[in-house]
């Protein structure tokens, strides 16, 4: 296997495992999720079934959407992280539950929300400086930026689309807590932040091969 591919891999796949532990810190904090998560937990609301099948059904809907607009963003990445970012949060919250029960005091649960955002975002950076396909939710700011010619920045089209999720799953029955709008306010600068960084450490890897 070609070792930039080897790379690209381990960022892919370490991405996502940061995206589902990232979700399970922001829901057992329970301070309000981040956008993405807080329209499946509306979803999860509405119809009663786990937030791993929710999540695997909006980034479904997502996926064959962003296959028309523009399919050079859905690869392997989005594959994986369809199949398995609920699922991981799941595990992660059941464990963490199940050992140690709820987070109670409010320094715990900040903790565990700001810990999620940043986590979030480093995962989130990760697969989309990997190239290999990134998560549908993620794609849809990228779409924007690529068919804004410039003239649509990705951090502010991130931070739109942070706000209509977070209002259609308030509408839904989600909790929409303090956090969930700091993240939508944050989410899309802190994003930006992080790709430039990883990609600059992709590249000086890449090159030390």
């Amino acid at each position: 296997m070609n070792k930039n591919l080897t790379i690209r891999l381990i960022y892919t796949v370490l991405g996502i495992i940061l995206i589902g532990f990232a979700v399970g810190f922001v829901r057992i904090a329970a301070l309000g999720t981040d956008p993405f998560t807080t329209i499946n937990l509306g979803f999860t609301a509405a119809t009663g079934y786990r937030y791993g099948l929710t999540s695997m059904f909006t980034n479904i809907v997502a996926t064959i959407f962003i296959l028309f607009v523009d399919r050079r963003l859905i690869g392997l990445g989005s594959l994986l992280n369809l199949l398995f970012v609920g699922n991981i949060s799941d595990i992660f919250v059941n464990i963490f539950t199940d050992t140690f029960g709820s987070a109670e005091s409010l320094w715990l649960k900040t903790t565990f929300a700001a810990l999620g955002m940043v986590i979030l975002a480093i995962g989130a950076a990760m697969n989309i400086v990997a190239n290999l396909g990134v998560s549908p939710y993620d794609a849809l700011p990228l779409v924007a930026e690529t068919l804004g010619k410039g003239k649509i920045r990705f951090q502010y089209a991130r931070v739109v689309l942070d706000f209509t999720a977070v209002g259609i799953g308030f509408l839904l029955g989600a909790q929409v807590g303090v956090m969930t709008l700091v993240t939508a306010f944050l989410m899309g600068p802190l994003l930006q932040f992080f790709r430039v960084r990883l990609f600059t450490l992709l590249q000086n890897l890449e090159r030390a091969i």
